[in-house]
């Protein structure tokens, strides 16, 4: 017989993996597992990025290795769309009777967060809003001077920052490189910079380029820098950017 994958053959096929369990779930231990499990990730999360990339990938459970992977208990999805015979179903049965609490164990493998991959997505997010701002400051300061400035802290020392930003990846300073006119963050694998090819993918989300340096006809005078914000676009209410009126 062919048990074909749909929410609610799944639940009956289920039912039948675990005739003959003695205890296919136990809830106080999965939630003493849950606890830990979450605990590690959030200490993980406080990691720096260089410590946590270099963490091992999260092992499979090789005790649940019999469970259908048509039967999956992921949080996303219900299983894949495949069919379980009675052969497996009996095969499987017969292993996972020797696994204790097999449901909690599988439910927790397959609903479990990825620390990593969360960790990354919310630096890269981070290092995308810093570089902005950090790029902004640059060409703003170009626009002052009639060239970029020959590092990063000048944009601090004349007021258009308040403090440098840091690559959230690195815990240092963007990468600058004036006469290549490039900004950027090293990414989540180190190795953004300006001699990486155009074409990588992290170079696309971690790497600001300045156009061509302003004409000296287009460099306003210092006169009309008076009345301009110090902070044009680039000030922060909270954690939101807040564009500023440019002009008195």
């Amino acid at each position: 017989m062919l048990y074909v994958n749909s929410a609610s053959t799944n639940c009956e096929t289920r039912t039948k993996l675990f005739e003959g369990h003695p205890k296919p779930f136990d809830a106080l231990a999965t939630a003493k597992q849950a606890s830990l499990m979450y605990a590690t990730f959030i200490r993980d999360l406080d990691l720096a990025w260089d410590k946590h990339r270099l963490q091992p990938e999260r092992e499979a459970d090789e005790d649940l290795a019999a469970w259908p992977v048509q039967l999956g208990l992921s949080v996303l999805s219900d299983g894949q769309a495949a069919e379980v015979t009675d052969a497996q179903l009996a095969t499987a049965r017969e292993k996972l009777k020797q696994v204790t609490n097999p449901i909690g164990r599988k439910w927790l493998e397959d609903s479990s967060l990825e620390s990593k991959r969360i960790h990354e997505l919310g630096l890269s997010s981070q290092a995308r809003y810093e570089g902005t701002r950090l790029f902004v400051a640059l060409r703003l300061s170009e626009l002052r001077q009639g060239g970029l400035p020959t590092n990063l802290e000048t944009v601090v020392k004349s007021q258009i920052i308040k403090q440098l930003p840091l690559d959230p990846f690195s815990g240092q300073p963007f990468g600058y490189a004036r006469d290549a006119r490039a900004l950027w963050s090293v990414g989540p694998n180190g190795n953004v910079s300006p001699q990486v090819p155009a074409d990588d993918p992290d170079t696309g989300r971690y790497f600001w380029r300045f156009g061509p340096p302003p004409a000296s006809s287009d460099v306003p005078s210092a006169r009309s820098w008076s009345g301009l914000s110090a902070t044009l676009v680039i000030a922060k209410s909270g954690s939101r950017p807040r564009i500023l009126q440019s002009l008195d």
